[in-house]
Parts: C-alpha cells; structure tokens; sequence
C-alpha cells in the first residue's frame, strides 16, 4: 500500500532543454518496495531556480554511514580518521540540534 510521505524514486532522461529549465520524461518509478513502468512517459519541467547543488538526503545519509563505519577502521592514519571523526561529530551534533 502507498502511504502518504512514502519515498518515491524517479527514473527518465532529459527531453529537452530551454533557457533556465529543461523537461524530464519521466518513465519508471520506485514506491512501495518496487520499481513501477509508466504506460506513457509523463514530462515535468523543472527550473534551474527549483533546486541547489547541495548533498541530498541520499548522499548525507551515504557520507553519515561511510563515517561512521571509518570510524571503526584501524587501517586509516591518524590524519584521516580524525576527519572521519569531525564528519561524525557533525553528524551526532546536528541530530541534537533538531
């Protein structure tokens, strides 16, 4: 069953650009455990206003685990792993911090 706040995953390709957006067509997505096939492609324009460069929630929770588990690791130096233990740092105190 899709629930509303589920994560959903969209797949597709660039199907044409403009000044300042370009349109996606939009052919499978991914919800409720399983990857779904759209009968017919769907388009959403997006502007390049609509978004940032900034880490997405996938990439911050990939960064977090990696950290996290370098953290334990005996084979890194010294320098390394206290920047692996910064980034956990950050991590914990940005979890308080909400």
């Amino acid at each position: 069953m899709i629930n509303a706040n589920d994560s959903v995953k969209l797949t597709g390709s660039v199907s044409s650009t403009g000044t300042g957006s370009f349109t996606v067509s939009v052919s499978e997505f991914f919800v409720d455990g399983a990857w779904h096939k759209l009968e017919t492609p769907r388009e959403i324009e997006i502007s390049t206003s609509d978004y940032t460069n900034d880490f997405t929630s996938l990439e911050l929770k990939y960064i977090k685990e990696k950290a996290e588990a370098d953290s334990k690791s005996s084979t890194l130096c010294e320098d390394d792993l206290e920047i692996v233990n910064s980034i956990v740092k950050k991590f914990s105190s940005a979890v308080a911090d909400v």
